[in-house]
């Protein structure tokens, strides 16, 4: 739209030709801007893969969620993780950098997106993985624990689960403030119901369910 709304017209003044020589060099100019033009998405796209696979590396610390909850007698969370911050802020920096800013409204909500999908799609495999990998732990555990005991208390997989959730909600809020709405982001639902404890945990955090 660009192209024919403001350049092509403007190219007899811009050229400073005889005329008999603008109509030629101005339909040069075309193509060559409409070549440009369509290798755009192919650029948009490069860009963004580089931009998804370096906000899901910011999602590396998670891993060691686990570590910090089993057998280790520490209490539920009660605040994302320290790291959250860090996982959408090479989209913020590119947002607000100059070359962001240019990429007009509409662009920059889709780029964002964009790549908050492929870091939820990112976090729900650790996340999966991670949950499965304390249940089955617990679960043999509990083979040699007393039922009552084991029914007493709060699980680490529940403070795995709880962080896991309170993290996935600092991430919505990351979204929300690039122009996301995460609760409509098909990719940020499946993340946030793969993650959200049962109704007694999501009290005692007071989560809504």
């Amino acid at each position: 739209a660009w192209l024919d709304e403001i350049v092509e017209p403007a190219l007899p003044g811009l050229l400073c030709l005889p005329p008999a020589l603008q109509p030629d060099c101005s339909a040069a100019v075309r193509c060559g801007a409409r070549s440009l033009a369509a290798s755009a998405d192919t650029l948009g796209a490069a860009v963004l893969a580089q931009l998804g696979g370096t906000c899901t590396a910011q999602l590396a610390p998670a891993r060691a969620i686990p570590a910090l909850y089993r057998l280790t007698g520490r209490p539920l969370p009660t605040a994302a993780s320290l790291f959250m911050p860090e996982v959408t802020r090479p989209l913020r920096d590119l947002l607000h950098h100059q070359a962001g800013e240019r990429l007009g409204e509409a662009a920059r909500r889709e780029w964002a997106a964009e790549v908050g999908g492929v870091v939820c799609r990112h976090f729900l495999q650790l996340a999966t993985s991670m949950l499965d990998g304390v249940r089955k732990d617990e679960e043999a555990r509990r083979r040699y624990a007393r039922k009552a005991d084991a029914a007493s208390s709060t699980t680490d997989a529940d403070k795995v689960c709880v962080q896991l959730f309170l993290d996935v909600e600092a991430l919505g809020a990351q979204l929300r403030e690039v122009g996301v709405d995460a609760p409509r982001l098909a990719d940020y639902c499946a993340l946030r119901d793969a993650v959200r404890p049962d109704l007694t945990l999501m009290e005692s955090i007071g989560g809504a369910a």
